[in-house]
């Protein structure tokens, strides 16, 4: 026996079973490509309530050393949440040469989790210390800071 609520404009029946109404499961499975919507509708519904307290920032460079003419690569990492892009002041001396982006999302056994890559390919012009950061990202109205990061530059290079 089903019993009926109240949906836009009508009613529709109910499956007491299992408590949902069978003209949404019906409209859901009637073919794969509603299946899916309904599937990636869920998905951006959980992206969307993801808690920002959740997210993690972390930053990191491939080599702390380098002689001037070399480059690095600096990392920024957050985990957990989209984010927007990060935020830090490059130190006179120092030159962003490129960057790039790179995002997964992976939903495993009902949890979804994201990850975005921040890269930044950086060169010093002169030797020196150099701090790099804090660097900062807002993630659902949320800012997050991840920690200064250290470089020193020697002299340039011997050419052979």
């Amino acid at each position: 026996m089903s019993e009926r609520f109240e949906v836009a404009g009508g009613f529709a029946p109910r499956d007491r079973s299992r408590g949902t109404p069978l003209a949404a499961c019906a409209a859901a499975t009637r073919t794969p490509a509603a299946a899916l919507l309904v599937f990636a509708l869920l998905a951006l519904a959980a992206l969307a309530h993801s808690p920002a307290a959740a997210a993690e920032v972390q930053a990191r460079i491939s080599r702390n050393t380098l002689a001037v003419g070399e480059a690095t690569t600096l990392e920024v990492i957050v985990q957990g949440a989209a984010g927007g892009e990060p935020e830090f002041d490059v130190p006179a001396g120092i030159e962003v040469l490129g960057s790039s982006r790179s995002q997964n999302f992976s939903w495993i056994n009902g949890r979804s989790s994201a990850q975005t890559v921040f890269r930044y390919e950086i060169a010093p012009d002169a030797p020196g210390q150099y701090q790099i950061g804090p660097i900062r990202v807002k993630v659902g109205g949320q800012l997050f800071e991840s920690r200064a990061l250290a470089l020193t530059v020697t002299a340039e290079a011997a050419r052979l």
